[in-house]
């Protein structure tokens, strides 16, 4: 599959129609560097303060040790390391998490399929969309 930004895709999108993360501090967890950055990119965009990107697992267990995420987009295979040892550290913190794959959600450790669920190639849009759920339901 191919991946490329919203800009490449031809997306033309207005930073101030996009949700706002206004401060919140996002865990990206992806080991594609141009992936990593798009998501960097958009989380910063939206008002978010990111943390990382971060290409591994250890990477991951010891920022969130360091710094306790608001969320996280967690991309599901790290170099072939699964995400499940973060995605179970960030629930016991009581911390919710958006899986993003270029795999189809059957695909996805059982583990975390009642995860929201984001598809590679995504536009920011759809990025953010679950990010902004996931707080709305925090709340509730």
């Amino acid at each position: 599959m191919s991946r490329c930004s919203a800009a490449e895709r031809g997306a033309v999108v207005d930073n101030a129609m996009l949700p706002s993360l206004s401060g919140r501090k996002i865990l990206i967890v992806e080991d594609d560097v141009v992936v990593a950055e798009e998501m960097r990119y958009t989380v910063t965009g939206a008002g978010g303060m990111p943390l990382g990107p971060v290409p591994s697992v250890e990477m991951a267990l010891y920022l969130i040790a360091q710094q306790r995420p608001d969320a996280a987009l967690l991309d599901i295979h790290l170099s072939g390391a699964s995400v499940e040892p973060i995605a179970h550290q960030l629930h016991a913190m009581y911390v919710p998490y958006v899986v993003v794959s270029g795999f189809s959600r059957k695909a996805i450790p059982r583990t975390l399929r009642d995860a929201p669920f984001v598809a590679k190639p995504f536009y920011r849009s759809e990025l953010l969309q679950p990010l902004t759920m996931v707080f709305q339901t925090s709340r509730q």
